[in-house]
């Protein structure tokens, strides 16, 4: 089965205002400036990429024992709470089909936590590189990051620096980062899930 909600090949010009995640996008050619792919918003006429959230649940559980918004163990996943949940913040991004090296792995999911903390909507967000989270300068620690969990399966106490659609500077805090694997291991992509409400903005002062 298809497990990646981020099947859709039509291109949508909808890019995110101010910063756009760490970088100003233009409208021309190249990787930053690339047309995103539209993604149907979860909802019940796609039960809420249930398969996909699914894959991020059992993932996280079978790496860290965990479950997806600290569940009570045998408590049933359900996918609509988890794209409404406002606090526990989860993101994810595909690894399959192979990124473009140039542009990066693209987020494909969002909940409303996720959404909120960057100030994007559905549209924007999905289909962006995930690498635009953060700021030019916080991008090499970022990609120490990944390739850490991709070597280990995940990660569990990771503090770093993001920014918002807006400019908002944030350091979030004991996030988990995991490798999605599906039955047979195959790594599908890579998930972060930690608490918007733990978060720490990082005040500009003039």
């Amino acid at each position: 089965p298809n497990l990646n909600p981020n099947p859709n090949p039509n291109p949508s010009p909808r890019l995110g205002p101010g910063l756009g995640f760490g970088l100003r996008l233009g409208s021309g050619s190249g990787s930053d400036g690339a047309p995103l792919p539209s993604v149907a918003e979860p909802s019940p006429a796609n039960d809420y990429h249930a398969e996909w959230v699914s894959v991020l649940d059992s993932s996280l559980r079978e790496l860290t024992g965990r479950n997806l918004l600290d569940r009570p163990s045998g408590e049933a996943l359900d996918a609509a709470a988890v794209y409404a949940e406002d606090d526990i913040v989860v993101l994810s991004h595909a690894l399959i089909p192979a990124p473009d090296p140039d542009v990066g792995p693209m987020f494909n999911y969002g909940n409303a936590a996720g959404r909120n903390l960057f100030e994007v909507d559905w549209p924007t967000l999905v289909g962006l590189p995930s690498r635009r989270s953060a700021e030019l300068g916080e991008r090499a620690e970022r990609e120490r990051l990944l390739n850490t969990v991709e070597a280990q399966g995940y990660i569990d106490d990771y503090r770093g620096i993001r920014i918002s659609s807006t400019g908002r500077r944030f350091w979030i805090q004991q996030a988990v980062v995991w490798n999605v694997i599906d039955d047979s291991g195959r790594v599908l992509g890579q998930a972060a899930t930690f608490k918007a409400s733990e978060v720490e903005r990082i005040v500009v002062r003039a």
